[in-house]
């Protein structure tokens, strides 16, 4: 990226005029096919989870209820491909049963005609049993379903019961993130995962996006082979299942549990401590315990793959507990001659004053959508210096997954959007796209219509509605299509 005009003079913080920043894409999008030689074939994955569903029906007594629920989640997958997410059950309320893509995401809810009594409820009691009164989550043996129970607080007992449904999914994260090069083996498919989390790969996500599924899936692909020690600290069962005997979704990776959630920082360097790993897996980091415990596993060697919630990296480093995981952020004054050198010209800036402790990391947006950083530092260093980031933006497409290069865009006083340009097309920094767009329908701008939004997930993906005079365009994006 490069910047022009402005002059000297004044204040650099509050009265020089800022540079105009340009950024220049010189990446072409790129595409590769949707395959896992590792994966178990479709049909058996589906089997699989219908098992495991029957298991979860089975704690429903026998009647309308039951009935009813599973024709309209048979009703949901034959006619939408809609598959259940969660099943809540609440005394004197109806049943709810809520819906998901196959790419993720809440779609739909539905609810019963009928009225949940305590019938309904008793049958999940008997997972509570020897837990404790204190107990609010368990799962069902031998599946990944988690049951969560709430306690009134007056009557007492279980007055609603909460299922989280999981599943085995297969075959999506290896091309998703590591694709790029043909994977015709194991070994390959393994190697592929274990070269994008060597330096440690955080993945970042708000509800329901999938993160606990890839932590799964990546587990499994790295713990293939006989040349690494995987350790999963699984502080709520969800990754590993809730039996003695963890889940086969986790392949050869090892489970260390935390004694309670408010513990799981203590099972991290547990990990570190007692076992071998390479890699340690962990899901949630959210206290400020936990991130310090991170960068102690960091700080010994030991690659880390972990999930937060958030829905961007620049979100992230907005969070004063948790940008540590980022290399932490402290306001400098700069110098003069400093902050001439800087295209908005302030004298008092954000600066990272470590290494982050991720090398890597990925805003998941669904099952089949996400953004990769594959510079954690460059690009913290660049959101800091308000100048443009490069990313990639990779979906699942049909049998493939293409990957567009997109560049995320600094806009004062409102969090970065991503432009998906083609090679040759520029952006300037503190561009307005939503400025730009009602609904998704773009307007003028000085009579030419700029940018519309492809995505509706956060943050929003644009591109130009038409190519700028003596740029790449659209059809240029086309044009550039390649399979590896």
């Amino acid at each position: 990226w490069g910047g022009r005009g402005g002059g000297r003079g004044g204040d650099a913080g509050h009265h020089a005029t800022p540079r105009l920043v340009q950024y220049v894409e010189t990446r072409t999008r790129v595409a590769w096919a949707l395959a896992d030689p590792t994966a178990a074939p479709r049909a058996e994955q589906d089997a699989a989870n219908r098992a495991d569903m029957q298991l979860l029906f089975d704690r429903l007594p026998d009647g309308p209820m039951r009935a009813s629920i599973a024709e309209a989640v048979a009703h949901a997958f034959r006619e939408h491909g809609h598959v259940l997410k969660e099943l809540y059950l609440a005394f004197g309320r109806r049943c709810e049963l809520v819906f998901a893509t196959a790419a993720g995401g809440s779609s739909l809810v539905l609810r019963s005609n009928e009225l949940v009594d305590d019938e309904h409820l008793r049958p999940f009691a008997p997972l509570f049993d020897g837990l404790g009164a204190h107990a609010r989550r368990t799962g069902v043996d031998g599946t990944l379903h988690r049951i969560s129970r709430s306690v009134h607080t007056i009557r007492g007992g279980t007055c609603a019961i909460t299922a989280r449904v999981g599943r085995t999914i297969q075959g999506h994260v290896l091309p998703l993130l590591a694709g790029g090069s043909p994977i015709g083996s194991e070994a390959e498919a393994s190697r592929a995962v274990a070269e994008l989390a060597s330096r440690s790969l955080l993945l970042i996500g708000t509800p329901n996006t999938g993160k606990t599924t890839a932590l799964r899936e990546l587990a499994r692909l790295l713990s293939l082979g006989d040349a690494r020690v995987v350790v999963i600290v699984d502080k709520s069962l969800e990754i590993a299942g809730t039996a003695v005997v963890p889940h086969g979704a986790i392949g050869n990776a090892r489970v260390l549990t935390a004694e309670s959630s408010a513990h799981q920082h203590k099972a991290m360097l547990e990990a570190v401590e007692n076992q071998s790993p390479d890699f340690v897996v962990i899901d949630e980091i959210s206290s400020k315990e936990e991130c310090q415990a991170a960068r102690t596993i960091a700080g010994r060697g030991v690659a880390l793959v972990a999930s937060v919630h958030g829905d961007s990296l620049a979100g992230l480093l907005a969070d004063a507990e948790r940008s540590v995981l980022l290399g932490g952020v402290q306001a400098v004054t700069l110098s003069a001659r400093e902050a001439e050198a800087r295209p908005d010209r302030r004298r008092t800036v954000q600066k990272r004053y470590g290494a982050p402790v991720f090398g890597a990391a990925v805003e998941l947006r669904s099952f089949a959508d996400c953004v990769v950083h594959a510079d954690v530092q460059g690009a913290i260093d660049a959101l800091l210096d308000h100048a443009p980031v490069g990313a990639a933006w990779h979906r699942v497409e049909g049998h493939a997954v293409s990957s567009t290069p997109v560049v995320a865009v600094p806009c004062e006083g409102r969090a970065p959007a991503y432009a998906a340009l083609a090679c040759g097309e520029r952006v300037a920094a503190d561009t307005d796209f939503a400025a730009q767009t009602v609904g998704n329908v773009p307007v003028a701008s000085g009579g030419v219509l700029e940018w519309r939004a492809l995505t509706e997930a956060s943050p929003r993906v644009y591109s130009r509605v038409s190519p700028a005079p003596g740029e790449g365009g659209l059809e240029a994006m086309g044009a550039a299509f390649t399979f590896a």
